[in-house]
């Protein structure tokens, strides 16, 4: 498999024709089950197990090529790097300069070689593919490298491509697939790059890395698309290709349509069928919006989903993924298969973030590669919902910027979700499932201790804010927190004669609100039908007792008709204790109080290290 890399002693890869080091990275486009998504990245630290070539072998090619040269090529070969110490270009003709070749005339080698046993073809059918195959890819290399240097000018065809091709059985690709994405469950093409060589140095050879293809999860991703097993076979060989001559979907939108493009006009100029990998999964997002799931909310499109284990005979899962030794990045995006064949159902159907803490890091913004993950998640059918302190219109407020608000993405006015603490929960397209109030009581005793006290206090009435007096830290909990800004009103009556008060909520110093409102507030609260809920250190929140966020989750996984067992729940603070105690899985932000690590199931990076694309990495995706 991965054609010219060496291991050294120690399991590191220190050896290869072109270059001093060895990078790599793997990225992943896994078609799920409904929507296009965005990448989440890992750190790989092992080479690939499968290395076919050693150093000698790349320098014999280099020598062969230089043999058959129009003009002459000097190729040393006592040396092992076209880099010296410190990394110094060596100024040898050979290294930065060799002819100009064209399509016609590279050349191409291919090996093929085949793994495990797969179930669904004989052994007399599976080398038939491998000789076809080895054809297809030597006809393909050579189109994929055109692309490459339309897209970079500078780029310069090599005399000789070299390409590893390795069909496998399910079981070889989904102990690959938990080695080097930490996924442990097959995937259709696992694309292992070698990088171009450090600039200036333009070699004669270009070995690609290998391509490892499961013709086990092919079959039933032909069988589901409805088209020969060939047909897949060549969709999934010019995608591992596409990513092999340096293209990556992950980089964005734009590289994601470049892409798509450049898959559709290699299968037309080879005369293939199908459109590619990446029109495929938009074709199947389409028609999953066109379902009933999709016409009763945007954001549900196409709930099917992928399992944890191997899948079975009546489902399946797709997932392209390339890689180069060093890092592991993946992206994942729709599966579908266009059909009416069930398909394999995703880890979990729902995942419920707290937002303070937790989504937001501690600048209160969204971290792009959490908005990444979230979008990934959502692309494979996965429910993501918001249970949150935070008012609705903060909390779209909040995930503006990171591109997460709106109809169909993570939180609207028509999106489900859970806000206030449990106390306003929205359904499917928005309506309200629930509604509790403070009793009237308890407001006023609030507003008359904070004014004596001198500790800003506000009313939260649904969507809006009220207060008696207008402070800074008000203010600041509107721009810095996201909260609609208190309306000021003259009299706690004024007040009262309103719309009901949800919650209070006291913001402080937090040794304010440890040492003076959060001690008065339990006792205060003893016997009276509310409670103090506490989520970040300088505010303390006075809720309907019996009110929570996990309380406010039960009502929506029940309208969505979605086992609690089923659920992800991610959160940091005392408010999301019974959340992330009670669902399937539990995950504690590194920076969560430590009651809520205890009862969780799983602990993670802080908000600020990249916690949530790890939760999302390990439990969902």
């Amino acid at each position: 498999m991965m054609r010219l890399l060496s291991r050294a002693a120690g399991g590191t890869i220190r050896q290869r024709a072109s270059s001093a080091v060895v990078e790599s990275r793997l990225t992943c486009l896994t078609t799920n089950s409904s929507r296009l998504a965005v990448p989440h990245v890992q750190r790989q630290q092992q080479p690939h197990p499968h290395t076919c070539r050693n150093f000698r072998a790349g320098l014999q090619k280099m020598q062969s090529c230089a043999a058959g040269a129009r003009r002459s090529v000097v190729v040393l070969a006592g040396l092992p790097f076209s880099l010296s110490r410190p990394e110094r270009i060596l100024k040898f003709k050979w290294g930065r300069s060799y002819p100009a070749y064209t399509v016609g005339e590279l050349q191409v080698e291919v090996d093929m070689l085949s793994e495990g046993r797969p179930a669904c073809v004989t052994a007399e059918e599976l080398e038939q593919l491998l000789e076809q195959l080895e054809q297809d890819a030597q006809a393909a290399v050579p189109l994929a490298l055109q692309a490459k240097q339309q897209a970079q000018p500078r780029y310069r065809l090599p005399a000789i491509a070299n390409l590893s091709l390795v069909l496998c059985d399910d079981a070889h690709i989904q102990q690959l697939n938990k080695e080097y994405r930490g996924k442990d469950a097959p995937t259709d093409v696992l694309s292992f790059e070698i990088p171009d060589e450090a600039p200036g140095i333009m070699l004669p050879v270009k070995l690609l890395g290998d391509l490892v293809i499961s013709l086990d999860t092919a079959q039933q991703q032909a069988q589901e698309r409805g088209h020969p097993l060939l047909t897949e076979l060549r969709v999934l060989l010019v995608h591992g290709l596409l990513h092999l001559a340096g293209f990556d979907h992950e980089q964005g939108q734009q590289q994601l349509q470049d892409m798509a493009q450049h898959e559709a006009s290699l299968l037309s100029q080879l005369g293939w069928e199908g459109h590619g990998l990446i029109a495929a999964a938009e074709a199947a997002a389409s028609q999953d919006e066109g379902s009933s799931q999709g016409e009763e909310d945007a954001y549900s499109a196409g709930v099917s989903s992928r399992s944890n284990s191997s899948g079975s005979s009546s489902s399946s899962s797709s997932s392209s993924s390339s890689s180069n030794v060093g890092s592991v990045q993946s992206i994942s995006t729709v599966s579908s298969t266009g059909s009416s064949r069930p398909r394999r159902k995703p880890r979990v159907p729902l995942v419920a973030l707290d937002m303070d803490g937790t989504l937001l890091d501690s600048s209160s913004r969204i971290r792009p590669e959490s908005a990444d993950i979230i979008r990934a998640a959502a692309a494979l059918g996965v429910r993501v919902v918001l249970a949150t302190g935070k008012a609705r219109p903060a909390a779209i407020a909040a995930c503006c910027d990171a591109g997460l608000a709106g109809d169909g993405l993570l939180v609207s006015l028509r999106t489900p979700g859970v806000f206030l603490q449990g106390l306003a929960v929205h359904g499917s397209k928005g309506q309200q499932l629930s509604d509790a109030a403070l009793p009237a009581a308890v407001v006023s005793q609030a507003f008359h201790w904070a004014s004596e006290a001198g500790v800003p206090c506000v009313a939260f009435l649904g969507d809006e804010c009220a207060t008696l007096k207008l402070t800074s830290e008000l203010r600041d909990l509107h721009t810095r927190y996201y909260e609609p800004l208190a309306a000021e009103l003259a009299s706690v009556e004024q007040l009262l004669s309103g719309p009901a008060v949800r919650k209070l909520l006291f913001m402080t110093q937090p040794e304010l609100v440890e040492g003076l409102v959060k001690p008065h507030w339990v006792a205060a609260l003893q016997g009276q039908a509310a409670d103090v809920m506490q989520a970040v250190p300088n505010m303390l929140e006075v809720v309907p007792a019996g009110v929570n966020k996990w309380a406010g989750l039960q009502v929506l996984l029940e309208h969505l008709n979605v086992p609690a067992q089923e659920v992800v729940a991610v959160g940091d603070g005392s408010n999301d204790l019974q959340m992330v105690a009670n669902v399937g899985v539990g995950v504690a932000m590194g920076n969560a109080v430590d009651h809520v690590k205890h009862a969780a199931a799983a602990v993670v990076a802080s908000n600020d290290d990249g916690g949530i694309a790890e939760a999302f990495e390990r439990f969902v995706l």
